[in-house]
């Protein structure tokens, strides 16, 4: 895992940016997996780890701070998004569907989904819009993990 962390912050670093993604993706993976291993079904454990870190994603990654099991409404046209009646999905769930499952899975980040060098989190037209910082609270998330399994 700590090796995952430190070649996403060098691929950051050399503007990588789906690639340095991908890695921080992964490695949180495997922190939830270790964190959650009675719990089934990757998205599961997965999201699990990110409702529960979401202060700190929040904190150094995004414009505002959210809190656990905060929901957003983004309709149902997000491919793959999971939603409720409304359309309110969790950014957990915009994490692991948009993100982590098109990353792993097809090589690159939703369509409906682009990442902004601006600091705005917004959805419009069936498109989300995230600040690129994301990746440093996602980051920090898995090295917070890391401290705390390790009780340093």
């Amino acid at each position: 895992i700590d090796n995952f962390i430190i070649s996403s912050k060098i691929l950051l670093e050399k503007g990588q940016f789906e690639s340095a993604l991908c890695l921080i993706c992964c490695a949180i993976d495997a922190c939830a997996n270790s964190k959650y291993r009675n719990i089934k079904g990757n998205r599961n454990r997965i999201c699990n780890f990110l409702n529960e870190y979401m202060p700190i994603i929040t904190q150094f990654g995004m414009p505002v701070q959210f809190y656990q099991n905060c929901k957003f409404q983004f309709g149902k046209n997000i491919k793959g998004l999971k939603t409720d009646n409304n359309g309110f999905a969790g950014i957990e769930d915009i994490i692991y569907f948009c993100i982590r499952c098109s990353l792993v899975h097809e090589t690159c980040v939703s369509p409906s989904l682009i990442f902004s060098n601006d600091f705005i989190f917004t959805y419009h037209d069936g498109i989300v819009f995230l600040p690129k910082t994301l990746i440093l609270g996602l980051i920090k998330a898995v090295e917070v993990f890391r401290r705390d399994e390790d009780g340093i």
